[in-house]
């Protein structure tokens, strides 16, 4: 649940290795539980970071 400062109160994070099922079981979960399953993985992310440098270029800023 997000708060008034846009941060989020409670949040479960599913770790493990590689194929071992975290999204199957968080997808489960998020079911039998009411809850709201977000999928972020490597390319995920990976697509985030990528428009943030392409921003900062925009700005004329360092990429880092």
């Amino acid at each position: 649940m997000w708060t008034h400062d846009a941060t989020v109160r409670s949040a479960y994070w599913i770790g493990g290795g590689q194929w071992a099922g975290k999204t199957t079981v968080a997808g489960l979960l998020a079911v039998r539980h009411g809850l709201v399953h977000y999928h972020c993985d490597y390319h995920d992310a990976r697509g985030h970071e990528d428009r943030r440098i392409a921003a900062r270029a925009r700005r004329g800023e360092p990429p880092c």
